[in-house]
C-alpha cells in the first residue's frame, strides 16, 4: 500500500499492543496486590499470628497453633491416567497436572470428565484440600486447590487432606506463607515427591471460622477481579488477530 496507507494500519495495530499492554500491566498489578495480602494476611514462618488482621478480629485471640495432621486427615487419590480422560465422560475428575495447568487456590469448575465409576475411584468432598503428590520441581508441587464440590474422582498422585471446615482458607493459607516451607519437604531431583508424612508435621496457625472465611473471602474476591481482567486481556489479543487478519490480504488472496 501507500506510505499513508501503512502509517495508518501501523498506528491502528500499535493502539491496540498499548491497549494490551497497559491490561496486562493491571493483570500484573492485581496479581502483586495478590502476593502481598497473602503475606500479609497469614503469619509469616516462626510466628503464630498475621502481619494483618481484620478489625473485628483483632480482639479474639490468637490463632491456634498446631500440627497439620491435627487439622486435617490425609488421604491419598488413585490412578486416573490421561487415557482415561473422555470429552464427554459422564462423571467429573481431577488429575494432579492439572492443579499446575488449569486450577487456582479454589475449584468450582472441573475441566476434565471420565468413564470410570465414583464407586470404584477416590471421589471429593467439598472443601477437601489438594496437593501434588509428584512433579517437576519443588516450588511447583508446592500447591494447594480447595475442591468445591462433593462426588469428583480424584486422580493419583494427589495428597487428600480432609476435614477442614474451610477448604479455601487452608488452600490459600498453604500456598502463601507456607509455600516455600512445603516445598523445601519435597524429594528428588528429576522428579520431585510430596508425601502425606512429610505434610503431616508441617506447623500451622488457625483462626476462629469466621476469620478464616473473611480472609478465604477477601483473597477471593481479588481472584475474581483477577479473573475478570485476564479475559479482558485475551479478548485484547483476539481483537488484535482479528484485526491483523482484515488489515492485511490473506496467502490465497496475494497468490490470486
Amino acid at each position: 500500500p501507500e506510505t499513508e496507507e501503512q502509517q495508518k494500519i501501523a498506528d491502528c495495530l500499535s493502539s491496540t499492543d498499548e491497549l494490551i499492554e497497559a491490561q496486562a500491566q493491571k493483570v500484573e498489578v492485581l496479581k502483586d496486590h495478590k502476593k502481598g495480602l497473602m503475606q500479609n494476611l497469614f503469619p509469616c514462618e516462626g510466628k503464630t499470628l498475621p502481619n494483618f488482621r481484620f478489625p473485628e478480629f483483632q480482639d479474639v485471640g490468637d490463632w491456634e497453633e498446631k500440627k497439620l495432621h491435627k487439622a486435617v486427615s490425609f488421604l491419598k487419590g488413585k490412578n486416573l491416567s490421561k487415557s482415561d480422560i473422555v470429552e464427554n465422560g459422564k462423571y467429573e475428575c481431577i488429575r494432579y497436572g492439572e492443579l499446575y495447568t488449569h486450577y487456582g487456590e479454589v475449584i468450582n469448575q472441573i475441566f476434565s470428565k471420565t468413564n470410570l465409576l465414583p464407586k470404584d475411584n477416590i471421589t471429593s468432598l467439598k472443601n477437601d484440600v489438594l496437593i501434588p503428590s509428584s512433579g517437576e520441581t519443588r516450588i511447583d508441587i508446592a500447591k494447594a486447590s480447595s475442591v468445591q464440590k462433593d462426588g469428583i474422582i480424584l486422580g493419583g498422585d494427589l495428597n487428600i487432606l480432609r476435614g477442614v471446615k474451610n477448604g479455601s482458607f487452608l488452600s490459600y493459607y498453604l500456598n502463601g506463607s507456607l509455600r516455600y516451607q512445603i516445598a523445601k519437604m519435597a524429594q528428588g531431583d528429576a522428579v520431585v515427591h510430596l508425601y502425606s508424612s512429610q505434610l503431616k508435621s508441617l506447623q500451622v496457625s488457625i483462626p476462629k471460622p469466621k476469620e478464616q472465611q473473611k480472609i478465604a473471602d477477601c483473597l477471593s474476591s481479588v481472584d475474581e477481579l483477577i479473573e475478570v481482567e485476564a479475559q479482558k486481556l485475551e479478548a485484547l489479543k483476539e481483537h488484535k488477530k482479528g484485526l491483523m487478519q482484515q488489515l492485511f490480504p490473506s496467502t490465497n488472496k496475494v497468490a490470486g
